[in-house]
């Protein structure tokens, strides 16, 4: 008997368990992430186009309480971004965001699915600006931001009875993400043909909920839970036409409970025009 009292109790701590309250709330949230950038001043007069993928890791909360967040986080995001560079360092463009909710992760044991499967789409402005701190070019510091419009889904459920729980309505909130980060960075050989490391220091704003409710709510219980921050580093590699970089990063604060992420970006950039004579940006990386 003893044997048997003490598996079964390893089993509810593997498991977890949730309060039992009169509702619950639930909803697909983006997840917390940096702007997939390495900092390096790009070449006056070029086109950039983007694509990048990015997983942030959720741990989920086995034992939460009352009215703690029970969200769906889209912790793996593929992103495509569209830029023009009218001087060297600076870009502006537009983002867009997609995720899928089969790969989404729960911030709690017992968050409600959200039905029908959504997936989260996002866009927005984007702009970021670098310079050089040394003549040879090596050195450079670069600031970057972004605001992101979502329609946020969400769901109510009321307790049907025992620890059954019935679904009762849902809907969609319109949601803003702001992310910013600055993005220090060491350029080896002419102007960076070996490569860029950069470091990100940043924050973005996160999501909660009222996940294990004791009210009814006629609308969503997500709202913003302020900002957390976004520390990290990685590798960028540029050619003539291409770059690609990569980075690992981690969110910190909020009520979510992130764990590490890693991000990948492929892209090209098209020379249009040289600032000097109208000839084509063809100088040497």
């Amino acid at each position: 008997m003893v044997r048997i009292l003490i598996l079964l109790s390893g089993a509810m701590l593997i498991a977890g368990c949730a309060p039992i309250t009169p509702y619950r709330y639930t909803g697909m949230t983006p997840a917390a992430r940096p702007i997939a950038w390495d900092g390096y001043p790009s070449h006056a007069g070029e086109v950039h186009g983007e694509l990048s993928v990015s997983h942030t890791a959720v741990v989920e909360k086995l034992f939460p309480e009352i009215h703690d967040t029970a969200l769906e986080v889209a912790s793996t995001n593929i992103e495509a971004a569209a830029s023009i560079s009218p001087v060297r360092g600076l870009d502006i463009g537009i983002r867009f965001s997609y995720a899928a909710y089969a790969f989404t992760e729960r911030t709690a044991v017992g968050t409600m699915p959200v039905p029908g499967n959504p997936n989260l789409w996002g866009v927005g402005p984007e702009a970021r600006g670098a310079f050089f701190l040394d003549h040879e070019k090596h050195y450079a510091l670069g600031f970057a931001a972004s605001f992101m419009h979502y329609q946020v889904p969400w769901a109510a459920y009321t307790l049907a009875g025992g620890s059954a729980y019935a679904f009762d309505h849902a809907g969609s909130d319109s949601d803003w993400t702001m992310t910013f980060g600055i993005y220090p960075s060491y350029s080896f050989g002419p102007d960076g043909k070996y490569g860029t490391f950069f470091l990100l220091a940043g924050g973005t704003n996160s999501f909660k909920n009222d996940g294990f409710a004791t009210s009814p709510s006629s609308g969503s219980t997500i709202q913003e839970d302020g900002f957390l921050a976004l520390v990290g580093g990685g590798y960028g590699l540029h050619t003539p036409y291409f770059h690609v970089n990569a980075m690992t990063y981690v969110p910190i604060g909020g009520t979510i409970n992130y764990g590490p992420g890693a991000l990948l970006t492929l892209a090209f950039d098209l020379p249009l025009w040289h600032p000097k004579g109208g000839r084509l940006n063809v100088e040497p990386r």
